[in-house]
């Protein structure tokens, strides 16, 4: 299973929630392995979608936890204007930014 971490400062998810498990597992998906560069086809790839603050998530720099990681995380706001979109984008820059560093993990 392929553990999704997703902020959701905006409390939509609930609302995407059901629309986003029915179209799970991720079939046919093409990863190119970085080593070989040969391609590779998953036929059905789980996805487990948590909120960024789930325990699972903890302590996942640790040697014995590192799999547990995120391999994507999600920002999902909701913007009805180009104002409320401005609203959003000083903490969408921090949270960015905090990935970016690698200091988001405990």
């Amino acid at each position: 299973m392929c553990p999704i971490s997703y902020e959701d400062p905006s409390g939509v998810w609930e609302k995407l929630q059901s629309d986003v498990i029915e179209r799970l597992p991720l079939r046919s998906v093409t990863w190119k392995d970085p080593v070989s560069s040969s391609f590779v086809v998953i036929d059905k790839l789980p996805l487990r979608l948590l909120p960024a603050t789930s325990s699972l998530f903890r302590d996942t720099n640790n040697a014995f936890r590192w799999f547990l990681a995120p391999y994507v995380h999600l920002y999902i706001v909701t913007s009805e204007s180009l104002v409320d979109y401005k609203a959003h984008k000083p903490a969408l820059k921090k949270w960015v930014d905090l990935y970016n560093s690698g200091s988001n993990r405990k």
